[in-house]
């Protein structure tokens, strides 16, 4: 693993793990997974540029939100670019209202950018998952895989029974 890239990987921990953990979300390397109900999956990721050499390098953040789809395989980790509705963290930011990247070099002060991190995530980047929830939608999406459950259930024990 390169430099840059175990910078990124101690920025990421000391910024998110412990914020994002308290909120639910279980971590995988970069990418931050947490089960919304209904079947979402709130996912953030954390992005290296495929450019990022030496002690040089930058970052983004990803944001999705994953929904179980009728047709569908059910994923129970799913990938940032699986998910349907997805953002960049950049875009939230009010200073940039545009794709946002960290850049990384000799000179960076790497616990400010920590913590430039962390308030983009808790201000920004978890209000954008709560705003994608709507009641109605997680309503409905829940009370049909409840039917669908009940559905399936009758039918696994109508076969135990030869009917």
């Amino acid at each position: 693993m390169s430099a840059i890239s175990q910078r990124i990987d101690a920025i990421v921990r000391q910024a998110l793990a412990q914020p994002l953990k308290e909120r639910g979300f279980e971590r995988q390397g970069r990418s931050f997974r947490r089960a919304e109900g209904g079947g979402r999956i709130a996912v953030l990721q954390v992005q290296g540029s495929k450019w990022n050499y030496g002690d040089r390098g930058r970052f983004t953040v990803n944001l999705g939100i994953w929904q179980p789809m009728l047709g569908q395989p059910l994923l129970q980790r799913p990938k940032e670019y699986e998910c349907q509705t997805r953002q960049r963290i950049g875009f939230l930011l009010p200073e940039y209202r545009q794709d946002h990247w960290w850049r990384l070099d000799a000179h960076t002060d790497d616990a400010a950018i920590a913590q430039t991190l962390r308030q983009a995530v808790l201000e920004h980047g978890l209000p954008w998952f709560e705003a994608q929830r709507p009641p109605a939608v997680t309503q409905l999406a829940e009370g049909w895989l409840t039917r669908l459950r009940r559905w399936l259930q009758q039918r696994m024990q109508r076969g135990q029974r030869g009917d």
